[in-house]
């Protein structure tokens, strides 16, 4: 037979031999079908991955497709031998090469495409993911080509060796692993890529067949002209022989769902066998250690649930640990390894010692310093170094040995024979011990922790347990074929059978539950189990072992047993019977391991009271109930040790009232009735019927507790009627009431109380807090101490309220003229930068008068009129700015163009060589150009639009300031000159734009403007000769002034430049010589003009007899700053001047402003006030 193959579920196997296909039933391992259709022998075979179709090749040239039912349903030819085949693993796509050429059918085309292939093909196969297939030649060149028949990767391998057998590795997370085998007997491993993996294994003969063995490809099959099947790993190292036959071996597979295999060969023969591998394991406590893929071992510590695994390269025979020693054996080494001895939790395996020495033991175990082999009832220790240091020849073949502890060197062996003794062997001593025999063949052993007890498990599946000093058999439990000493607990074994994991404790009856798998230890509240798949660690229920412990009053014992892990009720329970039988240290242990911090201090104070003499049992257990909550039996304890009153008080801490009354009953008068019904009082806040709670606390006399009820639920009416029972000099309560009714919003009770009990500070503070500033000003005479607290708190709430005035008045009156100045720089700042320049003017306007009225009390005041200057400054210009920047940001505006055109140019005058936070002069700009070019003055505009150059222009403006520019260049270079403003001191025309500012570029005395909508106002400034009042002033322009005879008074008046009559002389009698000798207001006004600074206009006693108050405005500031006096030189401008502000009006657009909005536009005066 030349080849084989399984279906993908192991049901069939398709074998090829002569010039038939033979088809066997796997399970039964019978012969299904003989197919015929070839002419000439058959020699490659193989299985579609669905299981449908399967494939046969002859030398006769032809290629066979079977389906299921074992009918040949196509029949294709090469024009040479056909000497391989390989179906997809992925689809239904086969490949089949002869000698010279290769082709893929595909069942979803139902055709074959054949390709060229250089060389003579020997073999093929498929990628585990069917994209590629690898095709081996007689040249030993490796063409791996893709599912269409396209040569990708081309291997030279360099020697012309042929090669015969080739395997992709099922291993599909990884790189795809080629396995070359050929007949220089050389096994090579290549990558997809093509390039070579490792280095070139000798195998010794020619390989005829490669198979990969394992899910994840961890092994190799090989075999050939050496008439075996051995096993190697997945690098190529030798591990072991499986098959042995008496000729060459031409294929062998392993069955997919089963560990049987495959292997036909010369012989003609067809042969399964089975590949399971021994399990090679051991442990040792809390480690176990076994053998994974043959050649690697892993150590697990079973508490951490951590592993380890030791690569190494040979086949692994055994395994021991003891201890921090690992043992690994392989067929002629013997490796120790060691861990770090001081960390119990320790994987850190390094190596140690090592020899060589070929031992086929049955039994391999290690101790602490010597290496132990058994061979049949042969016991050998050897050290370290491989040294013979001990035999022990044992009347009966050794069926079961376990290490169990000792000194280093002394450890004893515990040892089961066939015929039914039971050994202790020690290391140092060649003599073994008989422990004691049994009927039997000993199958498993264990010794209890103190080698007094030991279990033995004999054939019959019994577990035995004796006496060792005794040799007496205590007890015997059926169906048991493993068993394990608990290490913790002296007298209790777990063991298993059947998939029951049994344990017992003592006498009492054992404890089941569903286990499958051999107990290997038994650690505490663990039971480490031996299954299938690995170790199992198995959580012990101690509650039922706990409750027979306890149930038989052996608390000690229970305790040992709660220690090994019971529940928090369990300890409870064992705390609470051992408190009740009075065994104290055993609950105090139980109640600390729960941390039951109340029982703590019970058994505490009990054992404290039993310290100090006391012997009355039943006080003692009444206690004990009471806690419990068993408090019937706790009052009976009570009664029966003679103190009922005991009784009582827990029955009115219970709040049982009832049960209070019963026993009341029987009361000699000792029991306190107030401190029942406060207790009761309690009771009912427990119960939340607050109003029965609060009557009860009135009652015990417990005002304040009655008081904190009311005032916490809000029941204002109770609260003023307690206070009105309450003593005037119970001032807690009272206070206490105060503030309640305060809380509720009675003030004017919670007022009345403060004021009652002389806390005033409280008073003050309530009328503060409550707005009642009437009440507050009232105290604040009455009691002058207080007069600047409650002063500062009105002044605060008159700031939040923006009457500023008011606030001022109040921190003026509480001392705190700093904060009413911080105040109102806070409102000022917050205004500029939210765009409200309306109230930053306002609010400046507010801070200069402070400083102002600062001033008029200071000594130095200098620098507070220095601030009161630069407030006022920037109060008319935050003002005028105010209607530039809401026209720039929001267009729909009553201002007409020119008043726009004013106020930018005042504004660009004003700021011709400063700037202001917040103020834009882009804005100022471009409405200063806007309405310019509307209005003529092309002129300014265009000295506007030069400034630009040096600001940063926003976006949105830039377009339209452009527009502007270009059509102000079309216009003349000059202004229209009813706008130019005229000087009414000097009767000078005036640019539009100065870099002087806002005064006459001649004489420079300062325009006068409108703060309406900023024209000029026909109003020359002139100033009192020295040594002259304001008082004096006010009374000689209120004296009326005299008429001149003839006209050229008239006409001197009328042409004189600065309105004033020149007439200058100090006679009263008015000659013509007087007349013309008195010009000083044009001498002053002549030599002014050539000076860059402005000289006032000085008048005398005489000039103001002249003047009536209708030719004069006097801005009357306050002091220390004098008047202000402006000459109206044309009378039929009517202006008007603001009492409180001081600034100028037209009287028509005042008038309308103040009907409008009933307050000054500037500083916001009332009307009223005004009037006034």
């Amino acid at each position: 037979m030349w080849d084989l193959c399984f279906s993908p579920d192991g049901s069939k196997l398709v074998t090829v031999g002569g010039n038939r296909v033979y088809v066997f039933d796997t399970s039964a391992g019978t012969l299904i079908q003989s197919l015929k259709g070839h002419t000439n022998n058959v020699v490659c075979t193989t299985f579609s991955k669905d299981g449908q179709l399967f494939a046969s090749g002859s030398i006769d040239k032809s290629v066979i497709i079977w389906n299921a039912k074992f009918e040949g349903i196509l029949k294709y030819t090469h024009d040479d031998p056909i000497v391989c085949l390989a179906f997809n693993p992925t689809k239904s796509l086969l490949i089949s090469g002869s000698c010279n050429d290769i082709g893929f059918w595909s069942c979803d085309e139902n055709k074959v495409n054949k390709c060229d292939q250089p060389g003579r093909v020997t073999c093929c196969s498929w990628t585990n993911d069917g994209q590629f297939v690898a095709i081996g030649c007689y040249n030993g060149v490796i063409s791996i080509r893709n599912k269409m028949g396209e040569e990708k990767v081309v291997i030279n391998r360099g020697q012309a060796c042929p090669i015969w057998s080739i395997a992709w590795s099922p291993e599909t997370e990884n790189t795809d692993v080629l396995a070359v085998a050929d007949w220089s007997q050389k096994l090579s491993f290549y990558q997809l890529s093509g390039k070579l993996l490792y280095k070139e294994r000798d195998l010794g003969f020619d390989a005829c067949f490669i198979s990969w063995y394992g899910a994840r490809g961890e092994f190799i099959l090989i075999g050939g002209s050496n008439r075996k099947v051995n096993l190697y790993s997945k690098e190529g190292h030798f591990l072991t022989m499986i098959v042995e036959k008496q000729s060459w071996i031409w294929s062998a597979k392993k069955s997919p769902n089963s560990e049987f295999l495959a292997l036909c060969g010369q012989d003609g023969c067809l042969s399964l066998q089975n590949l399971q591998i021994a399990q090679v394991h051991n442990y040792y406590r809390d480690r176990y250690t076994y053998r994974d893929n043959l050649t690697d071992v892993i150590v697990h510590h079973l508490l951490t649930d951590k592993k380890i695994r030791i690569k190494t390269k040979e086949l692994i025979k055994k395994v021991a640990l003891y201890q921090n020693k690992l043992l690994i054996q392989y067929s002629d080494t013997f490796l120790v390894y060691e861990s770090p001895a001081d960390n119990a939790l320790s994987l850190q395996y390094k190596h140690c010692n090592k020899f060589n020495k070929k031992i086929d033991a049955t039994i391999v175990m290690i101790c602490s310093c010597n290496i132990i082999t058994i061979i049949d009832r042969q016991i050998t220790s050897l050290s370290f170094d491989g040294t013979r240091q001990n035999d022990w020849l044992l009347d009966s073949q050794v069926r079961y040995v376990k290490v169990v502890g000792g000194p280093i060197g002394r450890e004893g062996l515990l040892v089961g024979l066939k015929n039914g003794k039971v050994m202790l062997i020690f290391l140092d001593n060649s003599f073994p011990v008989l422990l004691l025999t049994i009927n039997g063949i000993v199958k498993g052993l264990d010794f209890n922790a103190n080698r007094t007890l030991l279990a033995i498990v004999d054939e019959h599946n019994t577990c035995l347990v004796y006496d060792v000093r005794t040799k007496e058999l205590l007890y015997q439990e059926p169906n048991a074929n493993s068993v394990a000493w608990n290490t913790c607990f002296l007298e209790m074994l777990s063991f298993s059978f059947n998939g029951l994991l049994s344990i017992k404790s003592g006498n009492f009856p054992i404890q089941q539950q569903k286990q499958q798998g051999f107990v290997l230890s038994f650690d505490g509240p663990r039971i480490y189990c031996l299954t299938k798949t690995g170790v199992t660690n198995v959580a012990v229920p101690y509650s039922a072992i706990l409750y027979q412990y306890i149930e038989k009053k052996s608390f000690k014992d229970a305790y040992k047993i709660g220690c090994l892990g019971v529940t928090d009720d369990d300890w409870r329970f064992l705390g609470q019977q051992s408190l009740e039988n009075f065994d104290f240290e055993i609950a105090r242990k139980s109640f600390v391991q729960i941390r039951e911090i109340i029982y703590i201090d019970l058994v505490l104070e009990i054992e404290e009271r039993v310290r100090r003499g006391e012997k009355n049992k039943k006080v003692i257990l009444g206690d004990i109930l009471a806690l419990q909550g068993r408090y019937e039996e706790a009052a009976d304890s009570y009664k029966a040790a003679g103190q009922p009153s005991k009784a009582i008080e827990m029955y009115t801490d219970l709040r049982m009232f009832n049960m209070t009354k019963d026993l009341l009953a029987d009361d000699d008068g000792s029991v306190d009735k107030r401190a029942l019904m406060s207790k009761q009082a309690a009771w009912a806040t427990s119960l939340n019927d607050l109003k029965s709670a609060a009557e009860m606390y009135m009652s015990a006399g417990e005002m304040g507790k009655a008081i904190d009820i009311m005032g916490h639920n809000g029941w204002s009416d109770m609260l003023i009627e307690v206070t009105r029972k309450l003593d005037k000099g119970d001032r807690t309560n009272l206070l206490k009431c105060a503030n309640f009714l305060k809380a509720l919003k009675q003030y004017a009770y919670a007022a009345e109380i403060f004021e009652n009990t002389g806390d005033i500070a409280s008073l003050v503070k309530l009328q503060t807090e409550t707005e009642m500033w009437d009440e507050a000003i009232e105290t604040a005479h009455k009691h002058p101490e207080f007069k600047k607290e409650i002063h500062y708190a009105h002044a605060i709430w008159l700031a939040e309220k923006d009457l500023f005035e008011d606030a001022q008045k109040a921190f003026h009156k509480a001392g705190k003229e700093q904060e009413a100045i911080l105040v109102l720089e806070q409102l000022t700042d917050n205004a500029v930068l939210e765009k409200r320049f309306q109230d930053a003017s306002y609010y400046h306007w507010l801070l200069s008068m402070q400083f102002l009225d600062s001033a008029a009390t200071a000594k130095k005041q200098t620098d507070l009129l220095k601030k009161f200057n630069e407030y006022q400054r920037k109060a008319d210009i935050y003002y005028a700015y105010h209607v530039i920047q809401r026209r720039v940001e929001e267009p729909f505006t009553f201002h007409s163009q020119d008043s726009l055109f004013n106020i930018s140019r005042y504004l660009t005058n004003r700021l011709a060589n400063e700037s202001l936070l917040g103020v834009s002069k882009v804005y100022i700009l471009y409405t200063l150009v806007k309405q310019g070019r509307h209005l003529g003055a092309y002129k300014s505009a265009r000295q506007a639009h030069e400034k630009f150059r040096s600001l940063l222009v926003p976006p949105m403006l830039q377009t339209l300031i452009d527009v502007d520019c270009l059509c102000i260049k079309s216009k003349p270079f000059n202004d229209a000159e009813e706008l130019l403003p005229v000087c009414y001191h000097c009767s000078s025309t005036n640019p539009l734009l100065s870099k002087h500012g806002n005064v006459c570029v001649n004489c420079k005395h300062p325009f006068v403007f409108s703060f309406v909508y900023f024209e000029t106002l026909p109003l020359i400034e002139f100033k009192l000769e020295d040594g002259l009042t304001d008082g004096e002033a006010m009374s000689l322009l209120e004296l009326e002034a005299p008429q001149h005879s003839g006209k050229t008074v008239n006409r001197k008046r009328k042409d004189s430049k600065s309105g004033f009559d020149d007439d200058d002389d100090s006679n009263d009698g008015g000659d013509d010589e007087d007349d013309n000798g008195d010009d000083f207001c044009i001498l002053e006004y002549l030599s002014s003009s050539k000076s860059t600074k402005a000289k006032p206009v000085v008048v005398n006693r005489n000039h103001l007899k002249k003047l009536s108050l209708t030719d004069v405005i006097i801005c009357k500031w306050k002091n220390p700053l004098h008047f202000r006096y402006y000459k109206i030189a044309f009378t039929d401008v009517p202006i008007v001047k603001c009492d409180s502000c001081n600034r100028m009006f037209l009287k028509d657009d005042y008038e309308l402003l103040m009907l409008q909005y009933g307050k000054c536009p500037f500083c916001r005066k009332a009307m009223e006030q005004q009037v006034q």
